[in-house]
């Protein structure tokens, strides 16, 4: 099932949002050129080279192409990471999290209007 029109911002390129990137690669859920990946190095994201998907730095020019955007950062990175896009984001966004600890009220007092925000926990091991 591809999502047609949909680009992804995944914001962190971790072990969590690797897993994210491969799972949607996998199920053909969206093109690697529609997936944008962001960490604050770009050194940090060469292990994602070989999927072809978008790399870079840069949070706001990602988020300003995509509609769906996950936040796969450590816990204490959400507040900065939602303060550089806040003002990107708009009801047409869906947020989606895996932070850790994180809950989605915490979402709504850090953005400044009302976006639609999902919290999932995946659980690598399974």
């Amino acid at each position: 099932m591809t999502l047609v029109r949909s680009q992804a911002l995944i914001g962190g390129g971790g072990t969590m949002g690797t897993a994210i990137v491969r799972g949607l690669l996998h199920a053909e859920a969206l093109p690697a050129d529609r997936i944008h990946v962001t960490a604050r190095q770009t050194r940090t994201l060469a292990h994602l080279e070989e999927l072809g998907v978008v790399l870079g730095t840069d949070n706001r020019a990602a988020v300003s192409s995509a509609d769906v955007v996950v936040v796969c950062v450590h816990p204490d990175q959400v507040a900065g990471l939602l303060a550089e896009i806040d003002d990107l984001l708009t009801e047409a966004h869906l947020v989606l999290s895996v932070a850790t600890g994180i809950p989605t009220r915490k979402f709504e007092e850090l953005l400044s209007k009302p976006v639609p925000v999902i919290r999932a926990t995946p659980n690598l091991g399974a």
